[in-house]
């Protein structure tokens, strides 16, 4: 059972809550970790600051080689604080450290240097929380459409989001656990270089998935243009491939170049927020991608029940004769295969309506065409109830079902077409008002990679404000989580 809105939104808020409460309690405090060479208990620390006493020293303890000095807030105010640790005798320095400055604000948090503070473990561990919970729900939301309402732009949406979230949060819970286990070592790591690089980092983790399947449509698109033969249509394959390549080098160089994320002082800040907002973007593009890729896929294999009154067969192109060409029967034998398996199994008797209009090089309507075929190969005319108007696939499903309404209200449907173009001609359907299943002919395996592209494309261009709308979303947040840190200073200072 899907969880309602309301519950998510208060699920949400409390992970805020419960993060910010986190954060806020940890930066009231500032650890700094310092290197004991000889691992000897015998120091002297000494503490200097000014005469505000901005920040004083709440604890002091020394173990594996490590003297941790934990400063607390005092009250609000900036000052200088330098912390030296000496190890044997008095004259002889052994690790030395300055810490400066150090500004605590009105909320008791403190910032060191003006950007580090002691809760950005616990920022990342709220971070990764947010977005492994968002992961999770979309993935239920996912699985829970694939039984009820799979044919919308939804399941694409939803399972893409799901894979962008679960990429970030499984890096951001990597870095909690790494800082949160090995603190001395990270120390002085700032959040704003960490959280900086992590879109970056996803971009990297990409790479291996992104090269297998760019090199099987290059190899497929490539096969593609020497049997069919070099057209726009037949290049998709190798421009989305090499998109990908380019896409992917461009923001692991642009993280080299541009490690810093934004910061209010920095010369490079608008080039940062670029870089971050860029990566954010790519992984989102490429997870939209593969995720078109799995539910053309996912839709090319269900299986229909066996219980459907009308199958319609969308029409393509017809030879110059007026019989069918070789894409086109493939969708008729699919449907009369299914027509033979239902009567078979249930002894119920399916009608069907051939849909599509007559082109202006086509002799005859593509419907007029597949009648022809279907009483050729057995099927009873009574049974053909041919629709001869639609131009369109988005047509073809509504010109059909209005048919089928006439005929029987509230009939159950099926359509066939070519497997690659199953999911989107779902999609259309349910624009139309339609609630059908879809049943795909095979097509030669050079020629269904670049299809599917096409059909990608065409579902970027059919939902282009949503995916725009979300474009710029996943920019926000990018740039937003990879300089939190900043945004709190902001906020609270």
């Amino acid at each position: 059972m899907i969880l309602k809105k309301k519950t998510i939104i208060w699920i949400y808020i409390l992970l805020c809550i419960a993060m910010a409460a986190a954060v806020f309690f940890a930066s009231r405090t500032y650890t700094v970790y310092l290197e004991n060479p000889t691992g000897s208990e015998d120091i002297r620390l000494e503490h200097e600051a000014g005469e505000e006493s901005i920040v004083r020293i709440d604890k002091i303890s020394t173990s594996g080689g490590i003297t941790t000095v934990r400063l607390k807030s005092e009250k609000p105010g900036t000052e200088s604080v330098n912390v030296s640790v000496y190890f044997g005798k008095e004259s002889e320095v052994r690790s030395y450290a300055v810490y400066c400055p150090i500004t605590a604000t009105r909320t008791g948090l403190l910032f060191v240097n003006g950007y580090d503070f002691g809760g950005f473990t616990y920022l990342y561990f709220g971070i990764a929380a947010l977005e492994i919970f968002s992961c999770v729900w979309l993935l239920l939301r996912f699985f829970y459409r694939q039984k009820h309402d799979f044919f919308t732009y939804k399941s694409v949406l939803e399972l893409a989001l799901a894979a962008f979230f679960g990429v970030r949060g499984g890096i951001y819970v990597a870095m909690f656990l790494y800082t949160f286990l090995k603190p001395s070592v990270v120390n002085g790591l700032h959040i704003f270089e960490g959280a900086g690089l992590l879109t970056s980092l996803a971009v990297l983790l990409n790479l291996p998935i992104v090269f297998v399947f760019s090199l099987f449509l290059s190899i497929s698109n490539i096969a593609l243009i020497r049997r069919e033969g070099f057209a726009l249509n037949n290049l998709f394959g190798l421009i989305i491939s090499a998109l990908l390549a380019i896409g992917s080098v461009g923001c692991i160089v642009l993280a080299v170049l541009f490690p810093d994320s934004l910061r209010p002082e920095s010369k490079d800040a608008l080039l940062s927020a670029l870089r971050n907002a860029i990566s954010g973007v790519f992984i989102y593009l490429e997870y939209l991608l593969f995720s078109a890729q799995f539910c053309c896929l996912f839709s090319a294999k269900r299986k229909p029940k066996f219980d459907k009154d009308f199958i319609i067969i969308l029409g393509c192109k017809i030879r110059s004769d007026g019989t069918p060409l070789p894409l086109l029967q493939g969708r008729i034998d699919c449907a009369i295969r299914f027509y033979k398996e239902q009567l078979e199994k249930t002894g119920k008797k399916a009608c069907f309506i051939p849909s599509g209009g007559q082109g202006a090089d086509e002799v005859m309507p593509e419907a007029r065409s597949m009648e022809r075929y279907l009483i050729e190969h057995g099927i009873d005319p009574v049974q053909i109830f041919p629709e001869t108007k639609s131009a369109t696939t988005l047509e073809n499903m509504r010109f059909s079902g209005q048919i089928a309404a006439a005929q029987k209200p509230g009939a159950k449907l099926v359509f066939s077409t070519t497997n690659y173009h199953i999911f989107r001609s779902g999609l259309l359907a349910r624009k139309a008002g339609l609630r059908a299943a879809g049943i795909g002919c095979k097509t030669k395996w050079y020629f269904w990679p670049n299809a599917q592209i096409r059909e990608f494309i065409g579902l970027l261009a059919s939902e282009f404000k949503i995916n725009i709308a979300l474009i710029l979303g996943v920019a926000l947040t990018s740039v937003l989580f990879a300089n939190i840190a900043s945004i709190i200073q902001w906020l609270i200072r």
